[in-house]
């Protein structure tokens, strides 16, 4: 049996396609998608664990970080909580965002991800609080 050098770059070419499709497209150019993301974690663990998510109108200091190649990840900041928000580069319109929510007083730590449609899954419970 001969070697396909053809079968084996064609998974390749395809997800290049699909990431340049995805930026053209203007997936990532903002905040405004991960805020979205951010507020419906806030929603999610105001929902299911009353009492411990981050009060309602606080004002968020946001900033992008430069994580590793590939993946956008940004920062938010509101007294005693951190709400880390980050997802592959190109592709957070297909795949959503993993959103991390800590209080540095309280011990409180929630994992999560929010998908493309805002639907949240929680990935780990509160700890803390």
């Amino acid at each position: 049996m001969r070697w396909n050098s053809n079968a084996v770059l064609l998974p390749f070419a395809l997800l290049a396609f699909l990431a340049a499709a995805a930026l053209a497209a203007g997936c990532g150019e903002s905040g405004k998608e991960p805020r979205a993301a951010r507020d419906a974690a806030i929603a999610y663990v105001e929902k299911h664990y009353d009492g411990q998510a981050p009060q309602p109108g606080l004002k968020w200091h946001e900033e992008a970080s430069t994580p590793p190649i590939g993946i956008e990840t940004y920062n938010y900041r509101a007294g005693d909580w951190t709400i880390t928000v980050s997802h592959p580069s190109g592709a957070q319109e297909f795949i959503g965002n993993k959103v991390v929510i800590d209080n540095a007083r309280t011990g409180f730590h929630w994992e999560g991800h929010v998908g493309p449609t805002e639907e949240v899954i929680e990935e780990v419970a509160p700890s803390g609080g």
